[in-house]
């Protein structure tokens, strides 16, 4: 081939390569990070992630943090209308910059999926601590079934482990929680029996 053929070549796929990746090196100044698309890449599922029952999702995160919330959320509303505020405030708060510490913690803690979430939401169980009038007798299903395993984990009680169960459903659903999470799984629910 002649120079004159080679030249061209060379110089167009320089110009096609330098604007790509000088386009990739603009995209990524200007691409804004968020809260959300920082909590993605850290593995967390937001309750709009949620892939059944999303508004009872919402309702469990306001009941759990209705404390926390008092500032933010007008105390004595329905928790129905506490659980839509929450949702309208995290909606608003991902899309802030996560260099915003303390906003960041909230929106984690506030916003996120639960290891009782995440279970409900891909599992057809329900939790043992959601049971009404029949909460001691699947506390004791459970405890039947799994009592050495539960034992193995220092849980010496059926008592003990609603406590355990009521703290641990309440960590966050993220693949570092993945020991806890198949622990709940087996300690904390019950399969639901078809109506």
């Amino acid at each position: 081939m002649s120079t004159k053929l080679i030249r061209p070549i060379i110089t167009t796929c320089l110009v096609s390569s330098c604007t790509f990746m000088g386009k990739k090196i603009v995209d990524s100044f200007t691409t804004k990070d968020t809260i959300q698309s920082r909590l993605e890449s850290q593995g967390y599922r937001t309750i709009f992630k949620a892939r059944r029952h999303q508004f009872k999702r919402w309702k469990e995160a306001y009941s759990y943090h209705k404390e926390d919330l008092v500032g933010l959320i007008p105390v004595g509303i329905s928790t129905n209308h506490g659980a839509y505020l929450l949702k309208n405030w995290c909606f608003h708060n991902m899309k802030e910059s996560p260099l915003k510490h303390d906003l960041l913690a909230k929106v984690v803690k506030w916003c996120t999926m639960t290891i009782k979430g995440g279970i409900l939401d891909e599992y057809k169980v329900k939790a043992a601590e959601d049971l009404k009038a029949e909460k001691e007798a699947g506390w004791n299903t459970i405890w039947g079934f799994h009592q050495e395993a539960i034992k193995a984990k220092g849980i010496d009680s059926v008592e003990k482990l609603s406590g355990w169960c009521f703290y641990n459903l309440r960590l966050p659903h993220v693949s570092s929680n993945n020991d806890i999470v198949r622990d709940a799984l087996r300690f904390c629910t019950l399969e639901k029996v078809p109506r």
